[in-house]
């Protein structure tokens, strides 16, 4: 399992003399912050335990200068690690245009050029950005507002980059238990602050460069890994359009994800193309003020895993609750707040293969969106045994609650398939029932159950309201008997209870893919086993319980 923290938009002013305890809502919010990253086992998810990476996507200071990273190292950064467990050399950062020192955006004949850069052709604009990022002067020069963010990065961090720069390129590979991880952070700020509108604000929407051929073999030497994790501050929608499609194609097939901030809006976009599936995960602010301008802005932040073998992963969205002065999930966007993705394949060449698989597994499950949801789904099982005339048969009593939520359900049925030798034999015994209809609600409204083809079977239409289904049953079964449920619909949490019959012995499997894992099964008494998947369940899957006479001489009588 492969887990990192993202975090970005601190936009941390400097500090006057004895102001950071007068700083209100911002250290309220950080210190809530840094208890909830700590508590992150507890409060979010088991599998966050070891973080093996932060990382940082831009805006750290407010206006890049010195003074704010001093004040954003020691208030912000030091004590996000500690509680991250993280050390220096694994937290990623980039820079935003709020780390651009405008005081040193270039003036005269460098921000006429620049200007000139995003004018020209598309062939001509790639060469010109290639060669002011090459050119070791040029590059110097467009990278001179980042000085502060330099330093900071080099000494501050303490990091060692090599020949790469903090304020411009650089990657890492990491390893995490038996996969390996790469990052690869990008400056996507350094035409920020070029243009203005006509009030004379900074206007970067589709303006800015990242430098298409240099980006190209940046991803080229950044070493192959399980995972490729690509950082920049904004979105892929705010560069150039003259390289803005070849950029959004390039990410695509070389990393799996993006991550970046800017908007202040917490999301989480997981996109199928043909040039390969990436995953772009923004960040909310790490501070945002109580009221801002647009209520999607908010002070949020997440938690993601990656299970490689698995072939998936989540995105644990946390978000700032002002009335509750606290962290939780961020349910208003998404339920829960934990949000699933299949992970991207890297191997284009498998690409379409698999994406074809995928889709034809998504056409399969699309007829069950049409029914309810279960929320909870529990099931039953009562077993004694009986002679009846000399026949040995198992007495099984059956409770089925279903908690369905919101939404029609055109076609709402209840079938309840019975085994063919009782059927048999209940027409030359007396005593013998393959069904003894119990009880059956829909809601509060009884309902009664009709045989057909020595089946039951009850059809309705439901409406939107969610409802809970209640259905209890008795029959008999053969002592080599099996009792199989599919779920036949999405179902959110399922409890299975076997009060078993000490003279029979049990197997219980999950088909369709389902696997019971740790934590899921549990001993309640002695002849009393339940199982508990408090997790999604598929329509097409399910658990079939089997049993067979533990004595052989049970086995002769039957």
């Amino acid at each position: 399992m492969v887990a990192w923290l993202h975090l970005s938009d601190w936009h941390q002013k400097e500090l006057k003399d004895n102001e950071q305890s007068a700083a209100g809502s911002r250290k309220e919010i950080l210190d809530r912050l840094l208890d909830d990253i700590s508590s992150r086992v507890e409060n979010v998810h088991s599998s966050l335990e070891k973080l093996d990476f932060v990382v940082f996507s831009g805006d750290l200071a407010f206006s890049g200068r010195s003074r704010e990273y001093i004040d954003a190292l020691e208030f912000f950064v030091k004590p996000v690690l500690k509680a991250a467990g993280v050390p220096n050399s694994r937290f990623f950062i980039v820079p935003g245009n709020h780390d651009v020192d405008r005081d040193n955006i270039p003036t005269g004949a460098d921000r006429d050029l620049a200007t000139a850069i995003r004018e020209k052709s598309l062939e001509k604009y790639r060469e010109d950005i290639d060669k002011n990022l090459q050119d070791p002067y040029s590059r110097q020069r467009v990278l001179a507002p980042f000085k502060a963010f330099r330093e900071f990065a080099i000494s501050g961090l303490n990091n060692k980059f090599g020949v790469n720069d903090p304020d411009f390129f650089y990657f890492d590979k990491l390893i995490s238990g038996e996969y390996s991880v790469t990052v690869v952070c990008i400056n996507s700020s350094f035409l920020s602050g070029y243009t203005l509108d006509l009030d004379g604000k900074v206007d970067d929407y589709g303006r800015l460069s990242i430098g298409e051929m240099y980006l190209n073999r940046i991803m080229n030497l950044a070493p192959s890994s399980d995972v490729v994790v690509v950082v920049m501050h904004h979105p892929i929608a705010w560069l150039s359009e003259l390289e803005y499609n070849r950029i959004e194609e390039l990410l695509a097939r070389k990393s799996q994800f993006v991550l970046h901030g800017h908007q202040h809006i917490p999301r989480v976009h997981s996109s199928h193309t043909t040039d390969g599936d990436i995953v772009v995960i923004p960040a909310g602010a790490s501070y945002q003020e109580a009221l801002p301008r647009d209520p999607r802005h908010v002070s949020a932040y997440n938690f993601v895993t990656v299970d490689p073998r698995e072939r998936s992963g989540t995105v644990f969205l946390r978000r700032w609750s002002d009335r509750t002065k606290s962290y939780g999930a961020d349910t208003e966007i998404w339920k829960g707040g934990e949000f699933p993705f299949v992970l991207p394949e890297l191997d284009r060449k498998d690409h379409s293969r698999r994406r074809k698989a995928l889709h034809t597994v998504e056409v399969a499950a699309a007829p069950y969106l049409s029914r309810k949801f279960s929320n909870f789904t529990k099931l039953s099982l009562t077993h004694s045994l009986r002679k009846i005339e000399n026949v040995l048969v198992v007495e099984q009593k059956v409770e089925y609650v279903r908690q369905l939520a919101h939404g029609a359900e055109p076609d709402f049925y209840v079938r309840s398939y019975q085994d063919k030798y009782i059927v048999a034999k209940s027409r030359e015994i007396n005593g013998i029932v393959p069904y003894r209809h119990e009880k059956l609600l829909l809601g509060d409204q009884e309902i009664f159950p009709e045989l057909a083809d020595d089946e039951v079977i009850v059809r309705r239409s439901l409406s939107k309201d969610p409802i809970t289904v209640e259905h209890k049953y008795f029959g008999h079964c053969p002592v080599f008997g099996v009792d199989v449920t599919e779920f036949g619909r999405f179902t959110e949490r399922f409890q299975l209870t076997i009060n078993k019959c000490p003279e029979l012995r049990y197997e219980v499997r999950f088909f369709g893919g389902l696997k019971l894992q740790d934590g899921e099964f549990e001993e309640i008494g002695k002849d009393c086993d339940r199982y508990s998947l408090r997790r999604l369940v598929l329509p097409f899957q399910g658990v079939r319980v089997s049993w067979q006479p533990v004595s052989s001489d049970l086995s002769e009588q039957e």
